[in-house]
């Protein structure tokens, strides 16, 4: 299924069979702020773990993810409102 892989300018995402969430580069990748700035291998996203995710893009500078109840994830740069949180900010956000 090509939605559970995707590959944006400096990092990338999986999405295992079990439905947990991968992803490793640079920036943005979702582990939150006290983790590494880069990560040279596939790390789990430990604050989605009891998610069961379906599907995954990456851009630029920002991430998107579903799960398959249907919630929406996003976190990284808000920037021309790729986040839809409705403001243009760097943002780190989940719905």
């Amino acid at each position: 299924m090509h939605d559970r892989v995707s590959a944006g300018r400096e990092s990338s995402a999986a999405v295992d069979e079990a439905g947990g969430l991968w992803t490793w580069g640079s920036r943005n990748l979702g582990h939150g702020p006290d983790e590494p700035y880069q990560r040279n291998r596939p790390a789990q996203i430990k604050s989605l773990k009891s998610q069961r995710m379906c599907l995954v893009s990456v851009g630029g500078f920002h991430m998107l993810a579903t799960t398959h109840s249907g919630k929406l994830y996003a976190w990284g740069r808000g920037y021309d409102g790729a986040l839809g949180l409705g403001n243009l900010g760097n943002n780190v956000a989940y719905h």
